[in-house]
This record gives C-alpha cells, structure tokens and sequence, in this order.
C-alpha cells in the first residue's frame, strides 16, 4: 500500500504520461496517499524512506526469527539464482552505469538499461521499497546466510586461508594489474610525467578518460589477489581468522543497536560533511572523517548497549552474600551447611 501510494505522488507531479500498467498502479495508489508522511510539518516533500514501506524490510526479519516463516532449504540451484539475480541488479542499480558515465550514454546496452529502468517504474523505487528492491534484499539475505555457513560457523571460527591460487590466476592477475596502472594512477602520473599521461591517453585510447572506473575496479581486484598470495600463509591466516574473530563481535554489536546507531548517523552525517566542507575532500581528510564517524558510531552502539542492561539494578555479589546471611533467612539462621555454623566455618569443615 505504501509502495502504491508513492507511486501515485510520483505520477501526479510528472509532465509525462506513464504507461498503461503504471497508470493503473497509480490508480490504485491513489486511496493510500494518507501513507506519504509528511517529511517535516511545515512543507510538502514526503519521507526520503516512507516507514510505512521500510517496515517490510524489519518485519520479514522478525518474522523469520519468531518462526513464523520457514526459512529457505540449502538447494544449489536457489544460491545459483539468488545470485544470478544480485549480480543482474548490478547495471539497473548502479547509476554510474544507468546513467551513462562508465558506459558510453549511446551505447546500445547503455540505452537498453536506461530504457529498461523507465519501464519497470515503481518496481525499484527505494523511498517506497519497490518489489524487485524487496526481492534482491531476501535474494542478498539468502547469500549472505550461505556465506556465513551452517549457523554462522565462518564467523564465530574464521575463515580457512590455505587453499593455493592457481598459478594460471596469478599470472592473470598480474597482467590485468600490469595492462590497467596508467588508467588506476591517473593523477600521480600527471603529476610525475604531465607529458606521458598526454601521450597514453591520445596515442592508446583504449579506455575513454571519463570512463575508467569500471577499469580501476578490476586493477583494484587484481592487486588484491596479488597481495593475497604474496603475503604468505601465516598473514592470511591472521587475516582470515583472528581479524575476523576480532571484528565480528563489534559489527554483531552495532547489527543488535542498528535503530540507534542509525538514529545517530543522521546528525554525524550532517556534522561529517560540514567538518569536510572545513578542511577539504582530499583521500586523506575523508578516510580520517570516515573512520571518526565510524568510532562515534560504534560507541554509540556500545554505550546503548550498556544502558539496556541496566548494570545499576543488579544486585553485586557482595551484598547479595551479606543478605543471605542475615537472621531471619533460613541459611543466615543456621549457616551455610544447615548445621548453625557460619559459611567460612562451613567451607572449612
């Protein structure tokens, strides 16, 4: 209903006509517009996420977790899509993609995406929890289930890195890293040799300036396996395991105080981009700004936490063992092995 009511507030503040299906969901929509909160009681713009719709994402959790829905059997062939369909979502999700930016605008694919998007409007809506949106969350959930193996083994154990790269993957890696540095390295190579990076780029466009991203990506990729295998076994195995083991704790807290710590991200994030707004948006500052914002995010986690426990209302042990021993209870008026001794006597008989 939520989704359907957004859609209609799209439809009615569009110049062009939608298309006969989307005119009838609109339709539809129509008598749900009551569900469009208001984002602040002074305007007119709606909430960036409508939490009449977000609440199908935390209660389809609830109710796996309650019970009250099977969860899905291990079947090779169910990973296989769930899969297929994550990867798939990729190009129509991503919009340096969709838009045109690492792909060329008038490029058949380009534009079958482009066209692709327009026509299965509201279906990926974000603010609104579009059905296909819906279904790439349990499709990701599925994988991420798989990933952590038979309850969530890989992460209470760590991860085993001793299976050996192939060799052939090696020496792939190696060319693929070697062939994509003058598109990974821009700027330092401008900046070391204006001259040459001129040259490349006018005498070997192989890739067009604006649109190395998706060739700085698979560089990164290749280093990595490179890196992998060059650290040694010991490294990967810390890596694997006691990093792991280390980590999983902290992002576990943070998961289990996910509504504060989203609450709090919203003023951070506000704050964040004011201090970058200060002091610039170099590599450097946003990777300081970034890993700040993420310490404040897990104190908060930790600190919410220790509230909810409520340490203050727990009686110590102390008094608890003093209370115990006062007359009028039974083991204070007979001691603690029921024969009138006092509990030191009794521990030492």
């Amino acid at each position: 209903m939520a989704n359907l009511a957004g859609w209609s507030r799209e439809v009615a503040s569009r110049e062009h006509d939608p298309l006969p299906w989307q005119a009838a969901l609109a339709e539809i929509g129509s008598r749900f517009t009551w569900m469009n909160l208001p984002s602040n009681p002074f305007g007119e713009h709606t909430w960036y996420f409508n939490p009449f719709a977000g609440q199908l994402i935390f209660f389809t959790g609830f109710a796996f977790r309650m019970g009250w829905l099977p969860a899905p059997k291990v079947r090779r062939w169910i990973i296989w899509l769930a899969v297929a369909y994550v990867l798939a979502v990729v190009p129509f999700a991503w919009f340096k993609i969709h838009q045109g930016i690492f792909l060329p605008a008038d490029w058949a694919p380009a534009m079958c995406i482009k066209e692709t998007r327009t026509a299965i409007e509201p279906l990926w809506w974000k603010s609104w929890i579009g059905g296909l949106r819906y279904l790439h969350f349990l499709a990701l959930a599925y994988v991420a289930c798989i990933a952590v193996g038979p309850m969530g083994v890989r992460l209470s154990q760590g991860l085993d890195p001793r299976g050996p790269a192939p060799r052939w993957g090696l020496w792939l890696a190696g060319a693929v890293a070697l062939v994509t540095v003058p598109y990974s390295y821009i700027d330092e190579i401008k900046a070391l040799s204006p001259g040459l990076d001129r040259w490349f780029f006018e005498t070997i466009p192989i890739v067009h300036g604006d649109r190395v991203g998706l060739v700085q990506i698979l560089h990164l990729v290749a280093v990595i396996v490179l890196v992998w295998a060059a650290i040694g076994l010991r490294a990967r195995e810390w890596l694997a395991r006691d990093l792991v083991l280390m980590a999983v704790p902290v992002i576990r807290k943070i998961g289990t105080q996910s509504l504060a710590v989203f609450m709090a991200s919203i003023p951070l994030a506000r704050f964040n981009g004011w201090v970058m707004d200060m002091i610039g948006r170099d590599p450097w500052s946003r990777a300081a700004v970034n890993l700040a914002g993420l310490a404040a995010l897990i104190t908060v986690a930790y600190a919410v936490a220790w509230f909810k426990r409520q340490p203050w209302r727990a009686q110590p042990p102390a008094a608890a063992a003093a209370a115990a021993a006062q007359p009028g209870t039974a083991d204070g008026a007979r001691g603690a092995d029921g024969r009138g001794r006092p509990p030191l006597a009794a521990m030492r008989a």
